[in-house]
């Protein structure tokens, strides 16, 4: 934090609150740390303080009433450096009259041996405190403080302050300043939020029931599935400003709504094609949480729509079982006498199951496979058509030219053309 370098401006300093919260967005693209801003008067340290406290008696500086004070402040302008007994920490920026509070986030990734370390210094730990321990560390943003003060010079550049009006100071609190406890009363206080791993459990139920709802096709109870893991999981709901990481969230929802349509039989090909195509919508979001949400709801009535047309159809089990190994082989050289052997079925008896169940032929269903994988392909990348039509199991381009045209009723270029836009390279 030493680093921070004094920017000049000639625009006006000081900015309101509405340009503070501006400039905090800005910082939030720099850094995935939890920020909160606000006047002084009205920043509600309730959120923070349920993120940043694992134990109040080990955490001098993430006290209601320290961090009070320190917003009470007669300085106008100063940085706060936090850093606690546990080895976290936290930045406050105040001023004028708002203030930013950044964190609570850790320089280093999880170790044992180091983690060990700290809560020797203040404590006996056994195996469940240091279980406990490693869900809260691992719970917090990872970053540098190198990264943290080329953000928060970007900031004060933003919201027309310059750094040397700022009053830097560090606080760091040891082990000499934390008061011994039992391990018994190592818990977190009544304010902070819920006990972290009832909240874990809470989280990994609400997840299970969202996946049995898409298996099952069920769209509106999915849905209010979707929502209630939503709310649950946001580690920053409520806030003043929204910032979470979407990019990782999006695509850890996208698998689990794709596996749980995977669970119910649906085939790998319309599952990714589906997938892929809202994972291309999604890139464009920015930091946009509703449409975010709504994409969600529309992937996962998709595919719900798609599970009850299968269940609707009544295939029976070995026609099932017949689609998900075509399914998983279509890339390769793949035959019925294949999937006949590794079901342990006679030919004939495949060929008859899947004509009765689909109304068509296997070389139809595996054609029908690569060509969707294919469209997929076209609709979501640049790479070359030969090499698309090579990777879905067809190595003839002409040939694939064909099928490709006679299911489409236009040619791969033309149809990459009109999902993506833009020229790319042709056969």
């Amino acid at each position: 934090m030493n680093t921070l370098q004094p920017k000049r401006t000639n625009t006006p300093r000081g900015a309101g609150i509405a340009s503070l919260q501006d400039a905090a967005r800005l910082l939030s693209l720099f850094l995935s740390v939890p920020i909160y801003a606000g006047s002084r008067d009205e920043l509600s340290l309730s959120a923070f303080l349920s993120q940043a406290i694992f134990s109040e008696s080990f955490q001098p500086c993430y006290r209601a009433n320290y961090l009070e004070t320190l917003l009470r402040a007669e300085e106008q302008r100063a940085i706060y450096v936090l850093e606690d007994p546990l080895g976290t920490r936290s930045v406050l920026i105040l001023a004028d009259e708002n203030a930013l509070l950044v964190g609570p986030f850790v320089p280093e990734a999880y170790q044992e041996k180091h983690a060990h370390a700290l809560l020797s210094k203040l404590i006996r730990p056994d195996s469940a405190l240091m279980l406990r321990f490693k869900v809260y560390w691992c719970g917090l943003a990872l970053c540098g403080m190198d990264t943290l003060t080329r953000a928060i010079n970007s900031f004060l550049t933003y919201a027309q302050y310059s750094a040397s009006d700022f009053a830097l100071h560090r606080v760091s609190f040891s082990s000499s300043d934390v008061t011994a406890v039992p391990a018994s009363k190592v818990i977190a206080p009544d304010k902070a939020a819920s006990d972290t791993l009832a909240k874990i459990e809470e989280r990994y139920a609400l997840e299970a029931r969202l996946m049995q709802e898409i298996a099952s096709g069920r769209t509106d109870e999915a849905i209010a599935a979707l929502h209630r893991m939503l709310r649950q999981s946001r580690p920053q709901e409520g806030l003043t400003i929204d910032l979470w990481p979407q990019d990782s969230a999006m695509a850890i929802m996208r698998t689990i709504i794709r596996l749980s349509a995977a669970s119910s039989g649906l085939p790998a090909p319309i599952i990714d094609a589906i997938s892929l195509d809202y994972a291309q919508q999604m890139r464009t979001l920015g930091s946009d949480y509703r449409k975010m949400t709504r994409l969600y709801e529309r992937m996962i009535t998709d595919l719900c729509r798609e599970i009850r047309r299968m269940r609707e159809n009544g295939y029976s089990p070995l026609t099932m079982r017949a689609l998900h190994l075509i399914s998983r082989g279509f890339s390769q050289p793949l035959s019925i006498g294949d999937v006949a052997a590794q079901l342990q079925v006679s030919e004939s008896t495949l060929a008859r199951a899947l004509k009765a169940d689909t109304g068509k032929s296997f070389t139809e269903l595996l054609r029908d496979m690569r060509l969707r994988e294919a469209a997929a392909a076209l609709s979501t990348t640049s790479a070359p058509i030969q090499q698309i039509a090579t990777g879905v199991g067809i190595n003839d381009s002409n040939y694939f030219v064909k099928v490709f045209r006679k299911k489409y009723e236009m040619t791969p270029t033309a149809y990459r053309l009109s999902r993506r836009g833009g020229g790319v390279q042709e056969v």
